[in-house]
């Protein structure tokens, strides 16, 4: 199936006109603009007092009273990566910052409006792009200090600790600007003049003229090729059409080379390559998935006869359990539930009945009614937009984590809607906000594209607030390619193919910087730093990366945390290569030890396993255990797009 050129142009920025009006409503003590706070992004704690740094790679930005910008040192220790903010040159107004609040936002970019006592400038950030840029919509003499400066024909080469710096003045609408006598300590900035402020790449040259000037705004778009998705992030410069430069990370010039490369950059995603232009683009392999059905079709007589088995004792432990209400415990059940109920049916087996009308009533509990009508498991929030749980777990009421907890619910009500497409009429009330909070196919009335979905990454954010100095941080990537699962399972079932192609994208996606970046399953495009003992990243942060969980340090959570729950989306982690590296993943002797997770990892790169366990996690069974390890020990690495 060929979706062509989806493409989301988010909140586009602001026009001359409008950044005029922004900035006279600022300077006269007005909002800028109503904007409800954007969650779960790498900008997401400008919404906080005081904003945290922000991590655009390659750069690090952070507002108090005055911008403050660094260009992060890569250290690695056996537990942690660091690249935190640290601040290189400032840039002062004419009197402190008295406020900062995000006027527009794009799939690549944010536009942060400063306020003054003697009026107010726009502060303008790109992912990928080196370059800050600082403007004003009357003149102002802006101060930049930190480093020594040295005059380079129309611009300064600052010099801070190691780091080299471009100051120049350069212009918001692209139109030639009038010569002006600058000083690198005093810039007078105004009208159609901005500061931009360029980090040098580390290796190679960037020629001063092709510092463009800010950002216009950005657009984000795909389209699924036979055996990969190709993505685009646009980014529009002032000036002539595909001017500009742009960063690619690793997952971008691995797969699809930028043509003009100008230097690069060590960053915390491993090798930042600069090029000309104003496109950065992926090709991520087509998902890994492997169906029930197909692992039920590889199976021997005799393991379907003790697969039934299982299945007859699981279904009816789990029927005679109280469905929970608890969001994210609810959120294991279901899935547990729906799995033994798509497997039953296959089998034909003689509950099989029993598991699907369970799903249905446990679906039509909590999704039964729509958000905050009476009885109703979820309510509808206003700023910002969104779903949260009646009986939230962590931080679920602050927009944490939603796209992991939804994501239960969503593969399960894809399951009980395969088998009954009439059910929907049941629960269309309380899905439909759901998929709307987590799974938007744009960017429309209060409803975020694909909550926390960074286009620049690949990866999504965890964290509603971000509200951290390392910024923004995901833990489970497992959960969060869950989310993509169920998006593109519900898309089928409810024929829709926006949303069919939302999961697609978000699921080559997620699976690929998942194996890069948490993983380590592509060491050609990136390698944990020397130094780093961990072998998998537990949590992905902005500014840094840790060998950890939010609730344990044992090693079989940080790694476990990472293949659950047990689902057919989870094949992209079969790398055998990539498993002997796993060195401190091993079984424990713990309560919660998941030990069944483990094992069914390490079946999926070919390790042998124990057929049965006395536990297992709370979103898997006996049932899809033995038949994940069944077919992985018959059939070896046959998952597949």
């Amino acid at each position: 199936m060929n979706f062509k050129n989806i493409a989301l142009n988010l909140r586009p920025t602001l026009c001359a006109a409008f950044f005029a009006a922004t900035m006279a409503a600022a300077t006269a003590g007005e909002p800028p603009m109503p904007m409800a706070p954007v969650t779960n992004q790498w900008f997401s704690s400008l919404f906080a007092d005081p904003p945290q740094p922000l991590f655009v790679l390659p750069l690090a930005v952070r507002v108090e009273a005055e911008i403050e910008v660094g260009l992060p040192e890569v250290k690695a220790t056996p537990k942690t990566i660091f690249a935190s903010f640290k601040k290189d040159l400032s840039v002062a107004l004419a009197s402190p910052i008295t406020e900062c609040r995000v006027v527009a936002h794009g799939p690549g970019h944010v536009k942060i409006a400063l306020r003054c006592r003697e009026g107010a400038a726009l502060l303008t950030l790109a992912r990928g792009c080196p370059v800050a840029w600082v403007s004003c919509e009357k003149l102002m003499t802006l101060r930049v200090s930190g480093g020594s400066a040295q005059r380079a024909a129309s611009s300064f080469l600052i010099s801070a600790d190691r780091r080299r710096f471009v100051l120049k003045d350069v212009s918001v609408s692209g139109r030639p600007l009038p010569a002006l006598e600058q000083n690198p300590e005093h810039w007078n900035i105004g009208n159609d003049r901005a500061l931009a402020i360029c980090a040098l790449p580390e290796k190679g040259d960037l020629p001063v003229e092709l510092i463009p000037g800010p950002v216009l705004s950005s657009q984000y778009s795909w389209t699924q090729l036979r055996d990969a998705t190709k993505t685009t992030l646009n980014f529009k410069f002032p000036g002539l059409p595909g001017q500009g430069i742009c960063g690619w990370l690793p997952h971008h010039w691995d797969t699809a080379a930028p043509e003009a490369a100008l230097g690069s950059y060590a960053t915390l995603r491993g090798e930042l390559r600069l090029a000309r232009g104003n496109e950065i683009h992926a090709l991520h392999p087509a998902p890994s998935l492997v169906a029930i059905t197909d692992m039920l079709r590889a199976l021997e007589e005799d393991q379907r006869k003790e697969l039934a088995v299982r299945i007859e004792n699981d279904a009816r432990e789990i029927l005679q359990r109280t469905i929970p209400t608890p969001v994210y415990e609810t959120g294991k059940y279901l899935l547990k539930l729906a799995q033994l109920s798509e497997m039953a049916s296959a089998l034909k087996h003689a509950l099989s009945k029993a598991l699907a009308a369970r799903l249905e009533d446990a679906l039509a509990l909590h999704l039964g009614l729509a958000p905050s009508a009476t009885g109703a498991r979820f309510r509808e929030t206003s700023s910002p937009r969104g779903i949260v749980a009646m009986e939230p777990q962590y931080g679920n009421e602050e927009f944490n984590d939603h796209h992991f907890q939804y994501a239960y619910f969503l593969v399960a009500a894809a399951v009980a809607l395969e088998r009954n497409p009439n059910f929907l009429g049941k629960i269309a009330a309380g899905l439909e906000p759901l998929i709307l909070d987590v799974g938007s196919e744009n960017d429309r009335d209060g409803w975020p594209f694909a909550r926390g979905f960074d286009p620049y990454e690949s990866h999504s954010w965890a964290s509603g607030k971000g509200n951290f100095f390392d910024g923004n941080n995901q833990e489970s990537s497992s959960e969060a390619v869950l989310r993509w699962y169920g998006l593109l399972r519900l898309g089928r079932a409810l024929k829709r193919q926006g949303l069919e192609s939302l999961g697609l994208m978000g699921l080559a996606a997620e699976q690929d910087a998942t194996r890069t970046y948490w993983l380590g399953h592509h060491p050609r495009r990136y390698r944990f730093p020397e130094g780093y003992e961990g072998g998998i990243a537990g949590i992905v942060w902005g500014g840094k990366v840790d060998f950890a969980t939010w609730f344990s340090g044992e090693p079989t959570h940080i790694y476990g945390i990472q293949f659950l729950p047990a689902n057919p989306s989870l094949a992209y982690s079969a790398d055998p290569a990539g498993w002997k590296r796993f060195t401190l993943y091993k079984p424990q002797e713990l309560p919660n030890g998941w030990n069944d997770i483990y094992y069914m990892a390490a079946a999926a790169s070919g390790g042998k396993v124990p057929e049965s366990l006395p536990a297992y996690e709370a979103g898997n069974s006996a049932s899809f255990y033995y038949l994940w390890t069944r077919y992985f020990s018959k059939t070896g690495l046959r998952a597949g797009p």
